[in-house]
C-alpha cells in the first residue's frame, strides 16, 4: 500500500510537471503587446521558473509586497504603460521618484473612499511597499499631479525628488513637498543614524575575505548629501587621487564642496585640494579623461552655469602649477537632469574625429521624457572652458532612463545605446540598434525579453570570452527579488539575437542604487553591488555585494554586508595603493533630512577568496542554480544546495517532458554540489532539469546549441 502511494505520488509530481512545461509554451502570458511568439514563450518560462523568488521574497521582507498590477495598472517593457491608464487613474494615481535614496520611480495614489494619499516605494524587485499616508479630507479633489520643486537651474541630482499637488474642482492648488511625503522616514527621524563606518557591521558571507577600514574622511555638515566621486591617477603621477563631492546645505543654490586627496601609501592620504562651488557642482561619474592631451585627465562634472543660467557639463582638471580648476563645456542643451555620461577616447562627429562623450539625461516627474545627445572636443580650451561640438540633433525617449552605456553590442562595428530603463517590470532589457533606421540619429528601438527574470538596471560590459564582441552585465529587478546575470550576443553580426549566459537572484534583495563598479579580486574579476531595500514602509537597509568571476560568465558572491543606517553608496573597487589588493572606496551619508554626517573612506581586502567559511558553509535553504555556461555546447554544469541530507535525484528532461538522463540519484549530506551534465549526444534545443530532495523540487531551462 505504501509503495503504491509513493508510486501514485511520482505519477503526480511528474504530471505537473509535464504540465507546468506544457503550459508554458502552448498557453503563455499576454501580458504585452505586439509579441512574437517566441516572446511570450520567454515570458511564461520566466514566470514558471521564478515562483520560488516570490516566495522568497515575502519571506524577506516579513511584508506582504503589492504589484503594480494590484493597482490596476499594467507594466509594458519595464515601465509603467501609460497609455493603458483610465481618466479616473491618471487623475488619482501618479508615477514619480518620491523617495531620494535610490533612482526608481514610486507611485503615489489617492483614494478618495478613504481620504488619504499613500506613496508605494519601489522595491526594485517588481514590488511595491507602503511608505507613507497622508490623511487629505475633501470631497471636491479633482486629481493629484507629480512636480518638480526647483527651477530649471537647480536640476542638480540628489535633491531632484517630486513633490505632489492636490487640484481641486474649483481650480485651487494645494501641494505636499517632497519633504513632507519623506517626513516619517527614519532618515529624518534620526533612528539608527549615526555617523559609523559602512563596514563595522557583522558580514554573512560564504568566504573567508573581508574588507578592513584604513582610512576615512568626514564633514559633520547638516542637511546635505553627498555620494559622487571619481578614483583614478588624474596626475599620472603612479598615485591614485580620489575626488570628492558633497553639499553643504539642503537649499538653494546648492553651494557644494569639492576636494581631491591623494593616496601616500601605507593608508596614508592628505587634501591635495578643495574649493566651494557656490553653483552646485559634482562628480557625475568614475570616468576620467585626458580631453586636450596635456597629460593631465579632466573629471567630469555637472554645475549651474551662471553665463547660461542652466545646468551645463564641465570638466575639472589639474593644471602644471599643481592647481584645480573647473571648466565650462557649454553642453548645457539638455534642460533636464543628467543621468548618465559615456566619455570616449574616439568619437566622429561632423567634421570632428576626436575625443567626445555620449550624455543621457532625463526627467523624473509626469514628464517622464530622456534626452540623449552627443558631443565631441574641438581642439579648442580657453581660461573659461573647452570647446565641444554637438550635432544638434538628439534622441528623445518618452519614458525615464537611469543607466546608459554605449558600445558595439552585436560586433557589427557599429555602437549601439544599452540602456538601463526597468523601473517594475522584469525579464526585459531595451537597446537602441544603430540600424541607420529612424529619425533618433538612425538608432532604431528593440527589446529583448530573455528567459530569466533579468532586466536592465545598471551595467557595465566586458569581452569574457576574447571572440571581439563585450558581453554585458545586468543588474537590476528581479522577480521578487533583485537579479544580476550576464548577456552574450550569440547571433551573426548585426543580429538581435542575445541569451542570458547567466544569472542569479540568491539572496539578492534589491537593485542597486547609485552605479557599480567593476575591477580585480586576487587577479579575477569582480565588481561591487551596491542594493537598498525598504523593509516594514519607511525602514530601509541597504546592501552591498562583492561578486568575482569563477568560470567564463559566471560569478560568486566573495563579500555581503547589510545594514540600515547609511544612504547613497556609489562605491569605487580598485586597487589604490597599487599593492596587488582590492579597496573600496566609498562615498556615505549617514540621515538624509536631519541628521546627517558626510564621509567618505577606504576599504582594504583582507584575507583571500576561495577559502570557505565553516561558520556559514552549510546551505540554509534548498537552491538550485542557473547552469553555467548557458546556453553551450556540449558541456554545462548544474550546482545545487541543500541544507538537509537525505535522497537526492537530479534528472534531465527534453522540452516534451521526456527523461533523458539521470545525473544523480543517491543520498547526499547537506552541502553544496557540483554535477558536470554531458549533452555530446544530444541535439540544440531546450532541455530542462529538476531537482528533488526531502520534498523539495525545483526546475530550471537551459538551452544546448552545437
Amino acid at each position: 500500500m505504501k509503495h503504491s502511494s509513493l508510486k501514485l505520488k511520482s505519477i503526480l509530481v511528474n504530471l505537473v510537471f509535464f504540465v507546468v512545461i506544457y503550459q508554458a509554451f502552448v498557453f503563455p502570458s499576454y501580458g504585452y503587446d505586439n509579441q512574437k511568439p517566441e516572446d511570450k514563450d520567454a515570458i511564461a518560462l520566466a514566470n514558471t521558473l521564478t515562483e520560488r523568488s516570490r516566495e522568497f521574497s515575502s519571506t524577506l521582507s516579513g511584508l506582504k509586497m503589492i504589484r503594480p498590477e494590484d493597482l490596476g495598472l499594467k507594466v509594458k517593457r519595464g515601465q509603467i504603460d501609460y497609455k493603458s491608464m483610465t481618466k479616473a487613474q491618471q487623475d488619482t494615481i501618479v508615477i514619480a521618484m518620491f523617495n531620494p535614496e535610490d533612482n526608481y520611480l514610486d507611485i503615489a495614489v489617492f483614494y478618495k473612499s478613504r481620504n488619504e494619499i499613500v506613496i508605494y516605494l519601489n522595491q526594485a524587485n517588481g514590488r511595491l511597499a507602503e511608505y507613507n499616508h497622508i490623511a487629505y479630507k475633501s470631497d471636491n479633489v479633482e486629481r493629484i499631479e507629480a512636480f518638480i520643486d526647483k527651477k530649471p537651474n537647480e536640476f542638480v541630482p540628489p535633491f531632484v525628488k517630486c513633490s505632489l499637488k492636490i487640484i481641486f474642482t474649483d481650480k485651487t492648488q494645494r501641494t505636499i513637498s517632497g519633504n513632507t511625503i519623506n517626513k516619517q522616514s527614519m532618515l529624518e527621524s534620526g533612528g539608527d543614524n549615526t555617523f559609523f563606518s559602512l563596514f563595522s557591521l557583522p558580514k554573512n558571507t560564504v568566504m573567508s575575505l573581508d574588507f578592513l577600514q584604513i582610512w576615512s574622511h568626514s564633514e559633520n555638515t547638516h542637511n546635505a548629501i553627498g555620494y559622487h566621486s571619481a578614483v583614478d591617477d588624474i596626475d599620472n603621477d603612479g598615485k591614485t587621487e580620489i575626488v570628492y563631492t558633497y553639499y553643504i546645505t539642503n537649499s538653494s543654490p546648492y553651494p557644494s564642496k569639492i576636494v581631491v586627496f591623494k593616496s601616500l601609501g601605507n593608508s596614508q592620504f592628505v587634501v591635495e585640494w578643495d574649493s566651494l562651488f557656490t553653483n552646485s557642482a559634482f562628480v557625475m561619474n568614475n570616468q576620467t579623461i585626458d580631453f586636450d592631451n596635456n597629460g593631465f585627465k579632466e573629471v567630469f562634472l555637472a554645475a549651474y552655469s551662471p553665463l547660461t543660467q542652466r545646468v551645463s557639463a564641465g570638466l575639472l582638471e589639474k593644471n602644471i602649477y599643481g592647481f584645480y580648476r573647473y571648466y565650462y563645456t557649454g553642453l548645457d542643451w539638455m534642460g533636464y537632469p543628467y543621468q548618465s555620461v559615456e566619455l570616449r577616447d574616439t568619437m566622429r562627429l561632423g567634421v570632428y574625429d576626436r575625443k567626445g562623450m555620449w550624455i543621457c539625461s532625463s526627467i523624473n516627474d509626469q514628464t517622464q521624457q530622456t534626452i540623449i545627445q552627443r558631443a565631441v572636443y574641438n581642439g579648442h580650451r580657453d581660461n573659461i572652458g573647452y570647446g565641444f561640438y554637438g550635432d544638434g540633433n538628439s534622441i528623445i525617449l518618452d519614458w525615464f532612463i537611469y543607466d546608459m552605456k554605449v558600445f558595439d553590442m552585436d560586433g557589427d562595428g557599429k555602437e549601439e545605446i544599452l540602456l538601463g530603463d526597468t523601473q517594475f517590470g522584469t525579464s526585459y532589457f531595451g537597446y537602441l540598434d544603430s540600424t541607420g533606421v529612424g529619425t533618433n540619429l538612425g538608432y532604431e528601438y528593440k527589446h529583448v525579453l530573455p528567459n530569466e527574470p533579468l532586466a536592465a538596471g545598471y551595467i557595465f560590459q566586458k569581452d569574457y570570452d576574447n571572440d571581439g564582441i563585450k558581453e554585458f552585465y545586468l543588474a537590476g529587478p528581479g522577480e521578487g527579488t533583485g537579479c544580476i546575470g550576464v548577456v552574450k550576443h550569440t547571433g551573426a553580426p548585426g543580429s538581435d539575437n542575445y541569451s542570458v549566459v547567466w544569472w542569479d537572484s540568491t539572496g539578492i534583495v534589491g537593485a542597486p542604487i547609485n552605479g557599480m563598479d567593476s575591477g580585480y579580486v586576487d587577479g579575477r574579476y569582480s565588481f561591487v553591488h551596491p542594493a537598498l531595500r525598504y523593509i516594514g514602509g519607511t525602514y530601509a537597509r541597504r546592501h552591498l555585494y562583492v561578486f568575482t568571476r569563477d568560470g567564463m560568465y559566471s560569478f560568486i558572491k566573495i563579500f555581503y554586508i547589510s545594514t540600515d543606517s547609511v544612504v547613497n553608496i556609489q562605491p569605487h573597487l580598485t586597487d589604490v595603493e597599487h599593492t596587488g589588493k582590492a579597496y573600496i572606496v566609498a562615498p556615505q551619508s549617514a540621515g538624509y533630512f536631519g541628521h546627517l554626517e558626510n564621509f567618505i573612506a577606504v576599504y582594504k581586502q583582507n584575507g583571500t577568496i576561495g577559502i570557505n567559511d565553516p561558520v556559514v558553509s552549510v546551505p540554509k535553504d534548498y537552491v538550485l542554480y542557473q547552469n553555467y555556461p548557458n546556453p553551450f555546447n556540449p558541456t554545462t554544469k548544474i550546482k545545487f544546495e541543500i541544507p538537509k541530507s537525505g535522497l537526492v535525484t537530479l534528472k534531465v528532461y527534453d522540452i516534451t517532458g521526456r527523461e533523458i538522463q539521470i545525473l544523480i540519484n543517491e543520498v547526499k549530506k547537506a552541502g553544496s554540489y557540483d554535477v558536470l551534465f554531458n549533452a555530446s549526444n544530444l541535439a540544440s534545443g531546450v532541455y530542462f532539469y529538476r531537482i528533488q530532495s526531502n520534498d523539495n523540487v525545483m526546475t530550471k531551462r537551459m538551452v544546448l546549441i552545437k
